[in-house]
């Protein structure tokens, strides 16, 4: 046996005799061995005698020698089918041979496959059977394909026939990915769109996995992320990738998509739509790679086709359902329209079914065919003749031609307007609106103006403008002044009020025409810078106010220019006025003051003792002082509100707005009242909520409405108590001050808060004030964007509620102990000890009341009546203080203190100005050091005369050094406010140029700052610092500051 042939082992090896294998030629050898087809020798009984490469192939072993090894019995071991061993023996016993005998066999690993077996039988030259001997073709991929397509037809013709067409988009996907994913045997099936304008993004419509028979969506693939893939993807039709981990094509999925998933194998084929790619379907095994064949790629290209049909019909039913809807919508505005519109020829018959057939109904005319008849069938004659000329005129110029058309329908008559334009040289498109109602209206505000004639004539001469319009806001009526007030030509009347130069009247009729019930009343603007008030009202038909009367609205045009300019100057004369008030309530409470002190000093210690007559006299003495200063002080605080409503009037008040704890206002404001509770014998309530969120206001002014609020209760409460509350509420805090006094009638309720008002009989009820309280807590109170209300009754007491809104959230810093601060800044900083004081003040009773203060308290007193001999008098001898009035005939106190300010010599005199003028602002940025008004106490006088003393030469200059901004804002406020200069820093080395520039008398450094040694030892060490006095700000956590 040669080495080209392996033969088994068996005996039947015998049966060859030498002699035969001598005969094989080498021509044989060689096509055994290189044949294409698998050559095989079998006994009778099944087994293989010898075989080619080509058959150990087919059957799936690496040699014929590992073939003949395994494969003992064909029958049993080698056919799927055991009966086919016994049909192949039949035929060769029938015929001799056997030829295209095709059978299903076993590969080695397990797998089938089909063959073609074709053999005959071998015998000896004695005629002796030898063995079979045959050929075998492999026809397994035919016969694979043919399965397949067999398996895709009805999978198409099952997608086919299960009516998909019929499905909701994402339902027919979800079947047609369910019978890929079943044909392909895969494991999960997907369609990815991308939207209609957007080429690099991809959306997975539905993914079914065929292991979970699950579906998802929702997942999105960008270009950006998958370069690659989207540009072979928009490129090619198929990308089958056996292991798509390590295909190039796919390799970029792999981190984020293919391991998680433990995809290994892809097969993707792209989706086109009307020429556009729009996505891709994609098929994918999981755990195993596999090649894909080629009628499985063409498969899923029918599935991609077929997709790509279910989104042709998506965006079909989604146009016809917009086309519907849209449709639908124009078929309901056109019948609910209130025109008629006709399409009519040259000579006047009409050429389509009319659009609005509600409306052609009411004209009467039936239910019978339209097109076809002539306006003469529709119309009296005399406005069909006037219709078709109207017609034809449009057809020849090509304008609209309008005209009104009157009309007895059914009994009744009808006003339309008509309007005709031209569609081409042969029709014409009419618009027919029923205009009876406007008509009615016209008319009936025509005989409302007609029975009004007898009052043309007032009306006329108003001396106030009357402009009159109608429901649709065309002017009907405007009487000689409104249009002398505007300017408006003769042809006003007729026109829209909006088409007018009425400027901010506008609104107002805009207003009233809004809701014509109510009385609108504006402020406008009138030309020549001139202003007025309107008054908006509507008219009516009958008494009843309904709206089915109403016909128009009526406005009033007043010109309150000089009511205006009377205002302004009764408000400067009250001021005026309440400051002349000042300078003898400053003498009498200053001299009455200085009586009593004296009384008691030095006199009562020598009537102690004496005749009872002489202590009587002192004690009634005593009380008419008493009596003097209270009633002067109550004069002054009624000048105040006086000065305060006209301030606030002329918008010249100061506001200091900061967040402000209600709460502590509703406290100060009791503790500055308790003597009135004490006095009247009331009881007082309190009941703050805990933690109130805070404001945002000026505290003195909420102080001053509490205080104002509280003492009003203590006033009009003759038994009983008065109960303080506040509490939040939503976004806003509410305090609250209630009493059990007499009460306020309801209808007087909203009248407690106009000027110069109190309510009851004041015939019976003296008044108690100016009435201006309430006045000035409202103005306070809308300054603040809050409300402030009463509710009351008659008898039953009275709660008056203020309502502010909470303040936003804002850091508000830690400051320090201002007063424990200033207290170690002034023993620090060295004062100078002079006390010479010159009073500046031109009324000499002033002078005289200071001087005895002032002399009383051990200084040396100087005096001048005027500025120009205040600068004399200072540049002769230099004092310690200057104290000035603001108003002096020659020179003024604010120019005096300007010359001061600008000589060396006196610019660090300090200055207190004590004035009736109410002008701090202009004081301070002249440069004065302290601002008091007249009349003063005689305490807040020597605390202020004594800081400034003690501060020195006019003014020291501070440095703050705080990162802090708002820390530093508030200690400069603080410091200025005690006269000192000051200068702030954010950080050391602006610090370090800035002491250095200005050579400051003290230097405050925070918490942080002052940690930093380099800076501090700097600053000491600093040429010209030596006698800088340094004031370290401690760190603070819940305590005070550290100095």
């Amino acid at each position: 046996m040669t080495s080209d042939f392996e033969a088994s082992p068996s005996p039947e090896a015998a049966l060859l005799s030498a002699e035969q294998l001598v005969q094989e030629n080498q021509g044989y050898r060689r096509l055994f061995e290189q044949a294409a087809e698998g050559i095989f020798q079998t006994t009778a009984e099944g087994q293989y005698l010898r075989v080619n490469p080509a058959l150990a192939r087919i059957y799936g072993y690496a040699s014929p020698a590992e073939l003949l090894t395994n494969i003992r019995n064909i029958g049993a071991q080698l056919y799927v089918d055991p009966q086919q061993r016994q049909r192949f023996l039949d035929l060769m016993a029938a015929h001799g041979a056997v030829t295209d005998f095709e059978a299903e066999i076993y590969r080695k690993d397990g797998s089938t496959t089909w063959i073609v077996e074709s053999a005959h039988r071998m015998c000896g030259a004695d005629g002796t059977f030898l063995y079979f001997q045959g050929t075998v073709r492999d026809v397994g991929p035919q016969r694979r394909q043919e399965r397949f397509w067999r398996q895709a037809a009805a999978a198409i013709s099952e997608l086919m026939r299960g009516a998909l067409f019929a499905l909701e988009f994402s339902a027919a996907v979800q079947r047609v990915l369910e019978v890929a994913a079943e044909t392909l045997a895969v494991s999960r099936c997907s369609l990815w769109l991308a939207p209609p304008t957007q080429s690099d993004r991809l959306v997975c419509v539905d993914l079914y996995n065929a292991q979970m028979q699950t579906h998802g969506q929702g997942e999105e693939l960008l270009a950006r992320d998958f370069p690659a893939y989207f540009a072979f993807m928009q490129r090619e039709r198929f990308l089958a990738a056996a292991d798509a981990q390590s295909d190039p094509r796919t390799a970029e999925f792999t981190k984020s998509y293919l391991r998680p998933n433990h995809v290994m194998a892809m097969l993707d084929v792209a989706m086109w739509h009307r020429g556009v790619w729009r996505g891709v379907v994609c098929a994918e095994t999981v755990g195993t790679g596999r090649e894909w064949f080629p009628e499985e790629q063409t498969f899923l290209a029918e599935i991609a086709d077929f997709c790509s049909l279910l989104l042709e019909i998506r965006d079909r039913q989604e146009t016809e359902r917009q086309l519907r809807a849209s449709e639908a919508s124009n078929r309901a505005l056109i019948q609910a329209m209130p025109d008629l519109l006709l399409r009519v020829g040259w000579d006047g018959t009409y050429l389509a079914e009319p659009l609005g057939r509600e409306r052609l109904r009411a004209i009467a005319h039936g239910e019978r065919p339209f097109v076809g008849c002539t306006v003469f069938d529709s119309l009296p004659p005399d406005w069909a003749n006037r219709k078709l000329q109207s017609i034809r005129q449009a057809i020849l110029t090509g304008q609209m031609q309008t005209y009104e058309q009157c009309l007895d329908i059914q009994g009744q008559t009808v006003y339309e307007e008509v309007r005709v334009a031209a569609i081409n040289s042969d029709e014409a498109m009419v618009w027919v609106r029923d205009i009876t109602e406007r008509k009615e209206v016209e008319t009936q505000m025509q005989r409302a103006l007609d029975e009004a004639l007898g009052l043309n004539a007032i009306l006329y001469n108003l001396a106030e403008g009357l402009l009159v319009v109608d429901r649709q806001g065309h002017v009907t009526h405007c009487n000689p002044v409104l249009r002398r007030l505007y300017a408006l030509a003769d042809g006003a009347v007729g026109r829209h009020y909006n088409t007018l130069p009425l400027g901010s009247l506008a609104a107002v009729v805009q207003e009233a025409l809004a809701d014509p019930r109510e009385i609108t009343v504006g402020e406008i603007e009138l030309a020549a810078d001139r202003f007025g008030r309107a008054t908006a009202t509507g008219v009516f038909r009958a008494a009843s106010r309904d709206l089915e009367n109403w016909v128009g609205v009526a406005v009033l045009v007043r010109d309150v220019t000089d009511e205006r300019e009377v205002d302004r100057m009764k408000t400067e004369f009250i001021a005026t006025v309440s400051h002349e008030l000042r300078t003898p309530l400053t003498s009498v409470l200053g001299f009455a003051a200085i009586v009593k002190e004296k009384l008691g000093e030095d006199i009562a210690p020598l009537v102690t003792g004496a005749e009872k007559k002489y202590q009587r006299s002192l004690q009634r003495i005593e009380k008419n002082l008493n009596i003097i200063v209270t009633e002067a002080e109550r004069l002054t605080s009624l000048i105040d509100d006086v000065l305060d409503i006209a301030k606030m009037e002329a918008g010249k008040i100061e506001w200091r707005m900061e967040t402000t704890d209600i709460g502590e206002v509703v406290e100060r404001a009791l503790n500055a009242t308790a003597a009135l509770f004490e006095q009247s014998g009331l009881t007082c309530i309190q009941d703050i909520a805990s933690s109130l969120p805070p404001v945002t206001g000026d505290r003195d002014r909420l102080i001053q409405v509490a205080i104002n609020l509280i003492s009003n209760a203590v006033k009009f409460t003759p038994q009983g108590g008065v109960t303080c509350r506040a509490w939040a509420e939503g976004d806003r805090v509410v305090f609250s001050v209630q009493d059990t006094g007499v009460g306020i009638v309801p209808a007087d309720c909203a009248k407690v808060f106009d000027k110069f008002k109190q309510v009851g009989d004041t015939l019976t009820d003296k008044p108690k004030g100016t009435g201006l309280g309430l006045s000035i807590c409202k103005q306070i109170v809308d300054y603040h964007r809050g409300r402030i209300w009463v509710e009351s009754a008659l008898g039953q007491g009275s709660t008056f509620l203020v309502s502010l809104p909470i303040a936003t959230a804002t850091t508000v810093p830690n400051l320090p102990v201002f007063n424990e601060f200033l207290s170690r800044l002034k023993r620090q900083v060295d004062p100078s000890t002079g006390k010479q004081i010159l009073i500046v003040d031109d009324d000499p009773h002033i002078r005289e009341l200071l001087r005895q203060e002032l002399e009383g308290e051990g200084y040396t007193v100087w005096e001048a009546a005027d500025g120009m001999a205040a600068i004399r008098q200072v540049k002769v001898q230099r004092p310690d203080l200057v104290i000035l009035d603001v108003m002096m005939p020659q020179m003024n106190g604010f120019d005096a203190a300007a010359v001061l300010r600008n000589d060396p010599l006196t610019a660090d005199v300090p200055i207190l100005m004590l004035s009736i003028v109410q002008d701090r602002e202009r004081g301070y940025r002249l440069g004065i050091d302290r601002y008091l008004p007249k009349p003063i106490a005689k305490g807040q006088l020597l605390n202020a005369i004594e800081s400034l003393l003690h501060q020195g030469s006019s003014p020291k200059k501070v440095l703050i050094v705080d990162q802090n901004a708002s820390t530093a804002r508030t200690l400069a406020e603080v410091l200025q406010a005690k006269g000192y200069t000051v200068a702030a820093a954010s950080n050391d080395r602006e610090g370090l140029e800035k002491a250095i520039s200005i050579q400051p008398d003290a230097i405050v450094i925070d918490a942080l700052l002052s940690q930093n040694i380099d800076f501090v030892q700097a600053l000491r060490f600093e040429r010209g610092m030596e006698n800088v006095v340094f004031v370290m700000l401690g760190d603070r956590q819940d305590g005070p500051w550290n100095l």
